[in-house]
């Protein structure tokens, strides 16, 4: 299917969420009902060890209006970035959005950032962090605390300007795509600031837009056992990307 034909690709990367992508995938086909936009919608399992593919399969099969696809991470399990690029690079939208199978940000939401790119914004991302965010549901006060740390790190080594890098609610437009996610490197929980480092480097035009967001209590991320691991990879990204300017060859 050619891109001029969707207008709107979301993709949700999965692993062990048996237990919420049906309510996702049930929350994105009423978004695709209300809306007039040609949308696909791809789930990129990254070798779920729970019944995760087995649901999206039976949603499927229930489902044969909604243009629903599976995919799964080609290797073994890299991370979260991998299965986000497998499938940003797999669609055929004119803009591609990844958002987490949670839902924080609610898939509405997604107007807004569609609003900036019909503007000519290659890439429109959620943040959490700006006067007219709406945190409904706040995240709990050490994982702030801690998040405000990478952030500060991240403002000071990597990309200025960006109050919230890590919202897992992000649109680019098809080119933004092609030339981001075929550079990307980085595939755990630091591959967003990878990406806005790309997108900056690569003089893309970029807009961080206040969004609704309700936090939620299963998150995966662990900032005690994931944070000298995403340290070192902002300090890979500044090195790479801000000190040696040096650009990966598209893949």
């Amino acid at each position: 299917m050619s891109s001029d034909s969707i207008s709107l690709s979301i993709i949700v990367p999965a692993y062990n969420e048996a237990h919420r992508i049906g309510e996702c995938l049930r929350n994105l086909k009423a978004f695709v009902g209300r809306n007039n936009l040609k949308t696909e919608i791809i789930v990129v399992d990254d070798h779920s060890k729970d019944d995760t593919t087995l649901m999206v399969k039976k949603f499927i099969d229930e489902n044969p209006e909604m243009n629903l696809q599976l995919l799964a991470t080609p290797d073994d399990r890299k991370g979260k970035g991998a299965a986000v690029n497998r499938g940003m690079l797999a669609a055929n939208g004119r803009f591609r959005l990844f958002s987490d199978v949670d839902l924080s940000t609610p898939i509405d939401e997604v107007k807004k950032l569609l609003f900036w790119a019909e503007q000519g914004c290659d890439i429109v991302f959620g943040s959490r962090a700006l006067a007219e965010s709406n945190v409904r549901v706040a995240q709990p006060l050490h994982r702030r605390l801690a998040g405000q740390m990478m952030r500060n790190i991240t403002r000071l080594l990597i990309i200025r300007g960006v109050r919230d890098t890590q919202c897992g609610f992000k649109l680019f437009s098809e080119k933004a795509t092609k030339e981001i996610f075929g550079r990307q490197r980085v595939w755990g929980w630091s591959f967003d600031l990878e990406l806005l480092a790309l997108a900056d480097l690569l003089k893309f035009k970029y807009k961080e837009v206040a969004v609704i967001w309700i936090d939620s209590p299963e998150s995966k991320v662990s900032f005690v056992r994931d944070a000298a691991k995403m340290f070192f990879e902002i300090l890979s990204i500044s090195f790479r990307l801000r000190l040696l300017k040096r650009i990966p060859d598209l893949d």
